[in-house]
């Protein structure tokens, strides 16, 4: 799974905010939320993964650092934001 892919069906559906979280990405339309279908559960390491395509390194060692360890590895959640194209 790519961020990409899941940008994509955000903007296919004119949303405005993708939520990756454990278990099942999600887009908000019109403030309904949607889950998508066709990929996999996610799990905490995928959704590092995901973290680590679209945001600087030094924000991950930051989030790293804040956390104690990697988020993956604590399978806390996280989240930052785009203001209105995309939140994770």
């Amino acid at each position: 799974m790519r961020i990409d892919g899941l940008v994509s069906s955000l903007l296919q559906r004119n949303g405005s905010d993708l939520q990756l979280k454990v278990g099942a990405p999600a887009v908000r339309v019109r403030g309904l939320l949607y889950y998508l279908e066709g990929y996999e559960v996610l799990r905490p390491m995928d959704t590092e993964e995901l973290l680590k395509e679209i945001i600087p390194q030094n924000l991950v060692g930051e989030l790293e650092e804040e956390l104690g360890a990697a988020p993956a590895q604590q399978g806390a959640e996280a989240q930052f934001g785009l203001r209105g194209a995309l939140a994770i």
